[in-house]
């Protein structure tokens, strides 16, 4: 009989997010390295040529980030935010959002606010991508409201735009589906989405005619 592999017990994801984990941290060497040279430089086309490095760099970072989201890997702090906080910073992002707030100003989520934001917005642009494919304005709504028990929120991210075919409802948080399968753009798609919110003891789905669902624990 072989002997036990060292790696049998680890998961895909957890390979997956080691791999990642390895990534990120090489483009934060490289980055520290561009970063360095900037400040020495004194020639006008070298700089140039860094600061399109370090650009490059940050962009692949967040790729990096995101991919640890979408395994549940991602390396959070998390925080208690206010729902005022929430609706004003999302006010300050898409003015024209119709909100439905039905709970205090001063209740409270623990999540944490940049990816949080993030990820509402993922789902936001989502559902403006949509209207534009099937041709349609749509007026994108947030709904806020604390559940029976209090101990955790409700939040819809929705529009009238916010009707999907089976095959893609299945897949719509699976790696890379929304983003390339769906639309034909670069990013992880919807995955990160699920994976953050899977982190912070939250939940997202996508109801059918709704938009996405999301269930945020509150403080107690």
């Amino acid at each position: 009989m072989n002997p036990k592999r060292e790696n049998e017990d680890i998961s895909e994801q957890e390979l997956i997010g080691l791999v990642v984990h390895a990534y990120n941290n090489h483009l934060a060497a490289i980055t520290g390295f561009n970063e360095i040279a900037l400040l020495h430089s004194n020639q006008e086309k070298t700089e140039e040529l860094l600061e399109l490095s370090l650009k490059s760099a940050k962009q692949a970072s967040y790729l990096g980030q995101s991919l640890l989201a979408s395994v549940s890997r991602l390396q959070l702090e998390l925080e208690a935010i206010s729902i005022a906080e929430i609706v004003n910073k999302l006010i300050k992002l898409y003015p024209s959002v119709h909100f439905d707030v039905s709970c205090k100003d001063s209740d409270e989520i623990i999540s944490q606010t940049e990816w949080l934001m993030d990820c509402i917005t993922e789902m936001v642009e989502f559902l403006n991508r949509l209207a534009i494919v099937q041709e349609r304005k749509s007026e994108i709504k947030i709904a806020l409201k604390l559940n029976s028990t209090k101990q955790q929120m409700e939040m819809l991210v929705g529009s009238d735009v916010s009707s999907l075919e089976i095959l893609h409802q299945t897949n719509l948080f699976n790696l890379y589906y929304s983003s390339k399968k769906m639309f034909g753009t670069a990013g992880v798609g919807l995955a990160k989405v699920k994976g953050f919110f899977n982190q912070t003891k939250a939940s997202v789905e996508w109801s059918n005619g709704e938009g996405f669902v999301v269930v945020l624990p509150t403080k107690q």
